[in-house]
């Protein structure tokens, strides 16, 4: 394509002033698809054409926007134009929102030039399309939810990253830029269900996020798809869904199947269910609701659906397998767990199949059903029972949390082969000269609860044999391990390194087929001063290989 010129430029300009001037030229794009694709090709190419000045100016107010735009929610400004049969001066729109003339004029000037609003004549102001959605209740509900809630730990992002050394990704929902921002040490949730006002603002703007646009019941035939397997009543768990907020999918399910039988369950956090059985919503008699946190086990069994939408891109990686392995007891035979999010905006494909398949379960398909925000369903079956969950909740301590990892490191390689049983140390590693009691043999680093230090001491109970690992660690394995078996032969070292032994065989025992292939193990075991001597694998389930290790002469 050749560049554009002058003329060009301006009659393409000319066009595309026309048909914002004349919204009813626009009345023939039914294609959501060309709308949308029309839309952003205008965004893109206004951004490509900025100078230096225009990208500073354009950034640098999104914050004035947001604030200025929740003044004219306040105080009723979208609303009296979007009322309006006719363009209204200054005067009128001030006498109507009892605003000062003055500071209307200057906020009209703000809008108008930011297309909020339009502005016909010198003293003529109406409403577009952008004056009518942040004039109904749903704009104004997502105005006050954003301001109120999300910016402040916006503004703060730049204070938290600051605080760092060295700026990471942040995990933790106790320790992030909302409580900076909040000035609250509450996890966001918590915060949120102390204000109820806030909570029913949030719920109005959930309701309007995808306004206009097809849902999942539109695009899904879940009668077909979900609800055809095997003979069930009206006892019959059929669809639950879980962090549902005041249930507008559940009555959207209701609505679009109204003679299905079974039940229809609706979970979430006690205040949550409170405000939802405390709203006028018709139909909603049919649905059951029940309180529950999504990180303990699945009370209700055997449902047909388990139904998650927008719930796990509010967590971290670690947060979502727990949420997932708490469903998975729950499951039978013919249950499916889906997964409905913006799947391409928040998380890869490959994202989610890492997430999944930690947690214990398989992607069947995905099911795309907008275009528009790129909402897709994530049909789940379950691999099977052996991924057992850590039983995490939200607010739990540091320490409580570390147990809950050792406990669930036992769990995750429970019946599998383990490196004892595919290597003979005593014949391997420990012949090579005498020893005596005090000669270490052997040194689990970052061993955790020491699962593996016990397993060779209950193998060769003679030997001496230490677990290193961060003193919080120690703390809790010296605490889950008491009384076990083996364990008053293990000594425990809280910080690391024990330099004053010199061993000559190092060995990596890893998920070495799954996590980096030999090649790259070997870069980094060169570059780290070591050869790789030999790989022994003893699991081909999770491809477990140990790695010798000899150092370099």
């Amino acid at each position: 394509m050749v560049a554009i010129t002058n003329d060009e430029a301006n009659t393409l300009a000319a066009k595309l002033e026309a048909l914002a001037a004349n919204p009813d030229l626009l009345a023939g794009l039914t294609d959501d698809n060309a709308r949308r694709r029309l839309r952003e090709a205008s965004r893109k190419l206004s951004i490509a054409v900025e100078i230096k000045g225009d990208t500073i100016n354009r950034i640098c107010y999104l914050a004035a926007t947001l604030a200025l735009g929740k003044v004219g929610t306040d105080h009723g400004i979208f609303e009296a134009l979007a009322g309006a049969k006719a363009p209204l001066s200054n005067t009128e729109i001030a006498e109507v929102t009892k605003v000062d003339p003055i500071l209307m004029k200057r906020l009209l000037r703000f809008y108008q030039s930011q297309y909020i609003i339009s502005q016909p004549g010198e003293d003529a102001y109406a409403a577009n399309n952008v004056t009518r959605a942040l004039g109904s209740p749903e704009g104004k509900a997502a105005m006050d939810h954003n301001y109120a809630s999300i910016n402040p730990a916006v503004l703060a992002l730049p204070e938290f990253f600051l605080s760092q050394p060295s700026p990471t990704n942040p995990t933790d929902p106790l320790h992030c830029a909302f409580q900076v921002g909040q000035k609250t040490d509450l996890h966001p949730f918590e915060w949120g269900a102390k204000r109820p006002e806030l909570q029913a603002t949030f719920m109005r703007f959930m309701t309007s996020q995808r306004e206009g646009l097809p849902g999942v019941f539109d695009a899904i035939d879940f009668e077909v798809e979900f609800f055809q397997v095997g003979a069930g009543g009206a006892d019959t768990p059929l669809f639950l869904d879980i962090g549902g907020g005041v249930g507008h999918q559940a009555l959207a399910l209701k609505t679009r199947y109204p003679g299905l039988v079974g039940r229809v369950v609706l979970q979430d956090l006690p205040p949550v269910i409170e405000l939802a059985k405390g709203l006028e919503q018709p139909g909603f008699d049919g649905i059951e609701v029940m309180p529950h946190d999504i990180f303990t086990e699945q009370p209700v069994k055997g449902s047909r659906v388990y139904y998650l939408r927008n719930v796990l891109h509010d967590w971290p990686d670690h947060a979502c397998i727990q949420i997932l392995q708490n469903l998975n007891p729950a499951l039978g035979p013919d249950s499916v767990v889906l997964v409905d999010e913006i799947a391409a905006k928040e998380r890869t494909l490959a994202e989610w199949e890492a997430i999944v398949g930690d947690s214990g379960f398989a992607i069947d398909r995905v099911m795309q059903y907008t275009a528009e925000c790129e909402d897709c369903v994530l049909v789940l079956k379950s691999r099977g029972p052996q991924y057992r969950p850590a039983r995490l909740r939200v607010g739990r301590t540091a320490a409580e949390l570390q147990a809950a990892f050792l406990r669930l490191m036992m769990a995750q390689n429970e019946g599998q082969k383990a490196i004892f049983d595919a290597i003979d140390f005593e014949a391997e590693f420990f012949q090579g000269s005498a020893a005596g009691v005090d000669t270490p043999l052997f040194l689990d680093i970052g061993g955790a609860g020491g699962h593996q230090a016990l397993a060779l001491k209950a193998r060769y109970p003679e030997l001496r044999v230490i677990l290193q690992d961060l003193p919080l660690v120690i703390e809790h394995a010296e605490s889950w391990a008491r009384g076990a078996p083996g364990r008053d032969g293990v000594l425990s070292e809280r910080d690391g390194p024990w330099a004053a032994a010199q061993f000559d065989i190092v060995m990596m025992a890893s998920f070495a087929a799954k996590e980096r292939t030999p090649a790259e193990w070997k870069t980094v075991v060169r570059d780290a001063g070591f050869v790789v001597d030999r790989v022994v694998r003893y699991s081909e389930e999770n491809g477990d290989s140990v790695l010798v290790l000899k150092q370099r002469a």
